[in-house]
């Protein structure tokens, strides 16, 4: 997984915000 995803994952919001995974689109 990549870092985005894993903040994803993780409910990270400040990593989301900038960088999530192409699936979330």
């Amino acid at each position: 997984a990549t870092i985005a995803q894993i903040g994803w994952q993780d409910g990270k919001g400040e990593i989301m915000s900038y960088s999530y995974p192409p699936e979330m689109l």
